[in-house]
């Protein structure tokens, strides 16, 4: 059995750490029956990121797993052409306002974060639905080790 290449989870450090100044999770959750939160991560300034969670990974509470979630809600918007492609591919129906404004809350973020932000590349979803060893690695990283 071979090691596991953890070099996509040493990225996602890297960019946490150059990128995510800090970061909060609000107590008040609109989209959360969504599997979504909004996390307030502070880059150039305050940006309010609604992410998929539907692991309840943003209870490790780290950067990199943060950054991990942010790629990927916009890697999924970035696939879809549409708020019906967007929907349909994360299993939402598309009717009703709260999906029209988590899409939206979702392109404003994006456009808000910085260009350099999505150099790094989110853990495959395979390897995150499977809780394969490289997700359990980036699960496990202490808060702690990100301050300075």
């Amino acid at each position: 059995m071979g090691e596991i290449d953890l070099t996509p989870v040493d990225d996602l450090v890297r960019f946490s750490r150059k990128y995510i100044r800090d970061w909060t999770i609000p107590d008040h959750q609109p989209y959360a029956h969504l599997f979504f939160k909004i996390v307030v991560i502070e880059v150039d300034g305050n940006i309010e990121v609604p992410v998929e969670d539907e692991y309840f990974e943003l209870s490790t509470a780290n950067p990199a797993v943060i950054m991990h979630l942010v790629l990927t809600t916009m890697s999924d918007y970035n696939e879809c052409i549409s708020l019906e492609e967007w929907c349909k591919l994360l299993g939402l129906k598309t009717d009703g306002h709260m999906i029209n404004e988590l899409y939206d809350k979702i392109k404003t973020a994006k456009d808000l974060l910085p260009e350099g932000f999505f150099n790094c590349k989110p853990i495959s979803p395979y390897d995150v639905e499977f809780n394969t060893g490289i997700t359990r690695a980036l699960r496990a990283l202490s808060p702690d080790s990100f301050k300075s």
